[in-house]
């Protein structure tokens, strides 16, 4: 890439919080912000604080529906983050840096704090060998998770005032560790991106921003609906999913309709259905796949089937077909008179 050092001189880099089995190895600054503002257009400039041209960094950059990420791992590097669209929320990973953010000096520290960046941007330097994750907000999908989790209660997350995070809710209880859970089904999804709206990781990641952006709201006692949904509450919930069977189940939108919480949606499902409604929606979907593909004969309508039913991997959706119902969509298409009636 540019230089031939061999790997045996390299200096060691710290660990990303993701993606290290993907990462891409670099040694000009120029090429990582090529690739970065790929999926992080703004990030405006990188500067080395070290001498030459040899500047070592990983990086692993990944688009999961409506959530940019991206991890680098680099030593002391001066960071832009030009004005734009959105906020931007910096996780340091191992070190961390301090950051000019409108006039203010903030600072964040790997496993203690994190730094919103608003819309207007800032700059920041990182310490000695370091690493972290960026992450752009979807302010609408931030605000409807907010008011699932608040019971309804609109919460003002304040995206456009710049300020350092904490990462630890108590003495006993550090976000940190529930970041990277959620980071160890993002790898997963890295290989597979049909896993994507099955794990709900768009909902997961925002609902960690809003607890990291407001936990003073969200931590305090919900007053969502007591007891458990009727028949015909569970009914209208299975309607509304219906009607859409291309789009991912977000729990979250499911507690803002109903007034219940999760934890007693996924009960309420349990108990009727024996599975949970992600189980569920797939279930639906399988079936309605089953019958529009029994129903068309036709091979070439298959591809374009599993998609309008939400399943964007075509391996991915003939494997779940052929367990769920013991054959697979060929099969059916092939079954003498195209029928399995």
């Amino acid at each position: 890439m540019g230089n031939s050092r061999s790997s045996a001189t390299l200096p060691t880099l710290a660990g990303l919080p993701l993606g290290n089995g993907r990462a891409h190895f670099g040694t000009h600054v120029r090429e990582l912000e090529i690739r970065a503002r790929a999926l992080f257009p703004q990030l405006r400039a990188l500067t080395p604080l070290v001498e030459g041209e040899y500047f070592p960094h990983l990086s692993s950059f990944a688009s999961l529906g409506g959530i940019k990420l991206g991890a680098v791992s680099h030593l002391p590097c001066k960071m832009e983050i030009a004005p734009g669209p959105s906020s931007t929320l910096v996780i340091p990973h191992c070190g961390g840096g301090r950051w000019t953010v409108e006039g203010r000096e903030v600072s964040t520290h790997a496993s203690r704090s994190a730094l919103l960046i608003s819309p207007a941007g800032g700059v920041g330097f990182t310490e000695e060998t370091s690493s972290g994750l960026y992450l752009s907000i979807d302010s609408a999908r931030l605000k409807r998770v907010g008011l699932a989790m608040s019971g309804g209660i609109p919460v003002d997350f304040d995206l456009n005032n710049s300020r350092e995070l904490n990462l630890r809710l108590s003495d006993t209880v550090s976000l940190q560790a529930g970041l990277e859970l959620i980071l160890g089904q993002v790898a997963s999804a890295l290989e597979n991106p049909a896993l994507v709206p099955m794990l709900q990781l768009e909902d997961l990641f925002h609902r960690f921003a809003a607890l990291l952006l407001a936990p003073g709201h969200l931590l305090q006692e919900v007053a969502l609906r007591e007891g458990t949904p009727s028949t015909g509450e569970l009914d209208l919930i299975c309607d509304r999913i219906r009607t859409k069977p291309y789009t991912p189940v977000i729990l979250s939108e499911l507690e803002e309709r109903s007034g219940y919480g999760r934890a007693t949606i996924i009960e309420a499902f349990r108990d009727r259905f024996s599975c949970t409604p992600v189980q569920w929606i797939r279930r639906e979907r399988l079936s309605r796949a089953f019958e529009e593909i029994r129903d068309s004969s036709d091979p070439a309508r298959i591809d374009g089937i599993a998609e309008s039913l939400g399943f964007l991997n075509r391996r991915g959706f003939d494997r779940l077909f052929q367990y769920h119902f013991g054959i697979g969509p060929l099969e059916i298409v092939d079954t003498p008179a195209g029928r399995m009636h």
